[in-house]
């Protein structure tokens, strides 16, 4: 990963880590739809960071759905599905 902002996993409780991994997820997903795969590769953790925090600043919560990725298909993740500044 490029970029300043990386998340401190040991100060995160389980479910924040979660969270930030749903953003990540869902912003991939968002990306790789709109923009192709390779457009993927341009993500990093600063953008999922202003992400959460545009999304922190509306009364609306995001829907969390569980799916796969082309990455990890073994196992289901968590993905942020209906936030408009995700998608």
């Amino acid at each position: 990963m490029f970029g300043y902002i990386i998340p401190e996993k040991p100060e995160l409780k389980i479910k924040e880590y979660e969270i930030f991994r749903a953003y990540y997820c869902g912003l991939c997903k968002a990306i790789g739809k709109r923009y192709g795969l390779i457009s993927r590769i341009t993500l990093n953790y600063d953008i999922t960071f202003l992400a959460i925090l545009i999304s922190s600043l509306s009364d609306k919560k995001p829907r969390i759905k569980r799916g796969t990725c082309l990455l990890h298909p073994a196992g289901k993740k968590s993905i942020i599905v209906d936030d408009a500044f995700v998608l």
